[in-house]
């Protein structure tokens, strides 16, 4: 008995319609993406609290230190340096073309568009093509993330982390493996982006879903083997190169545990 109603509560992801949506409907949905991704992004100074600070950090890795994120010259490291990285390289890259700030800033639509475009591919594998299209319509139509994805900072990072994982635990059930390397990919980048908290969330989003019998299959132990390496891999090396000066390390773990001081306090080594 409880055997077939646990075979019944499984859910098959199989039949879907994963037939691509007509060019004209992609082809739009695209240009109002990136329409929404640019308009804000570029074109003006730099607004207040998180919008100058993280592009400060940014201008200061640009100048040499890429380990250590700083401002005015003191460690900040209130989250890891992903996010800095990759828009300091856009105002190294583009400061020709735009001022330094809208070219950092230009990394929020790398990691916006990175967010997007992994949403629409959960949404085509769970239900189909046409939500494939209206999934990433949706995202911008919330209030919630108009300022996060068009502004300098970290949180971007999180939210294309987390949507990386939860692709990864979509084809979990068809393709353990290949699942398995993507939700460990999803996890090390959103450790690179918002630290431990992050990852807490990613790993505890995995093994509940863990518990269902649908993504228990028989390659799931070498799925989690794979995805822990990729994991790893992905988020030892920045922490092990902070660990050759402990005082930075300290300061980072201390933030790690108590991120609200840590934002309220200055940094000191």
């Amino acid at each position: 008995m409880f055997g077939v109603i646990g075979k019944r509560n499984v859910p098959d992801l199989t039949d879907r319609n994963h037939n691509p949506a007509p060019l004209l409907a992609r082809s739009g949905t695209v240009f109002l993406c990136a329409i929404w991704l640019l308009a804000g992004t570029v074109g003006h100074d730099p607004w207040k609290s998180d919008d100058v600070l993280h592009l400060g950090v940014a201008f200061g890795m640009s100048g040499g230190d890429w380990l250590v994120p700083r401002i005015a010259g003191e460690p900040w490291l209130v989250s890891p340096p992903l996010y800095h990285w990759v828009a300091a390289l856009c105002g190294k890259l583009l400061e020709g073309v735009l001022p330094w700030h809208d070219a950092a800033r230009l990394g929020s639509v790398l990691f916006g568009a990175t967010f997007l475009l992994i949403l629409a591919r959960v949404a085509r594998q769970l239900l189909g093509a046409s939500a494939a299209l209206t999934a990433p319509l949706l995202a911008i139509g919330t209030l919630g993330l108009l300022v996060p994805l068009h502004e300098a900072q970290p949180a971007i990072v999180e939210m294309a982390g987390y949507v990386i994982s939860l692709w990864g635990l979509s084809v979990w059930q068809q393709q353990a493996l290949r699942g398995g390397l993507i939700f460990g990919a999803g996890t090390g980048v959103g450790f690179l982006g918002g630290g431990i908290d992050c990852v807490a969330i990613q790993l505890a989003t995995g093994l509940m879903l863990a518990l269902h019998p649908a993504w228990r299959t028989r390659r799931s132990p070498v799925a989690w083997l794979a995805a822990a390496s990729i994991a790893l891999v992905l988020m030892l090396p920045w922490p092990l190169l902070l660990w050759q000066a402990p005082s930075l390390f300290e300061i980072w773990w201390n933030a790690e545990r108590e991120p609200d001081i840590a934002r309220r306090q200055p940094q000191t080594c």
